[in-house]
């Protein structure tokens, strides 16, 4: 006998039935939208708040000319910056999580050949000379230019 039936047994309750559930799991991509939208919505509602409170606090330093409560608007103030930065920063991150293929940063290369050329301008010359007139690459010419030596 559980633990739990005892006590149900001893507090005269009817057995408590343990019901099995699977738990649900959000994937992270589900959960997202919502949580951006929370966020945003909080800090929004924070820049609401702050700017009404900032009204009475400026009223308040201006009547009691303090200079703390001048340093109170100061301070309420780079809040009230720093919560507007954050908001948009909400928003481009959910921007850049909602398009999840996109590259950070522009194109990428795929593959990139860097050709070294270790001949002389003579050489070069040739290949360039070469290449127009046979209407193939600078690159394919200038190696059979130093294979052929």
């Amino acid at each position: 006998m559980s633990i739990a039936e005892k006590l149900d047994e001893k507090f005269g309750l009817p057995s408590s039935a343990v019901v099995a559930c699977a738990p649900q799991i959000l994937l992270a991509s589900e959960a997202l939208p919502d949580d951006a939208e929370t966020s945003r919505k909080t800090v929004h509602d924070l820049i609401e708040k702050g700017l009404k409170s900032l009204d009475g606090i400026m009223n308040v330093a201006q009547q009691t000319d303090s200079p703390r409560a001048y340093e109170v608007v100061s301070n309420m103030l780079k809040t009230l910056s720093d919560l507007s930065k954050d908001l948009l920063d909400i928003k481009e991150k959910a921007k850049e999580l909602a398009e999840p293929g996109q590259p950070k940063g522009g194109p990428t290369v795929g593959t990139q050949n860097n050709y070294i050329f270790a001949g002389t301008t003579k050489d070069a010359m040739r290949a360039l000379v070469q290449a127009r007139a046979e209407e193939i690459p600078v690159a394919e010419a200038v190696f059979e230019v130093v294979k052929d030596g």
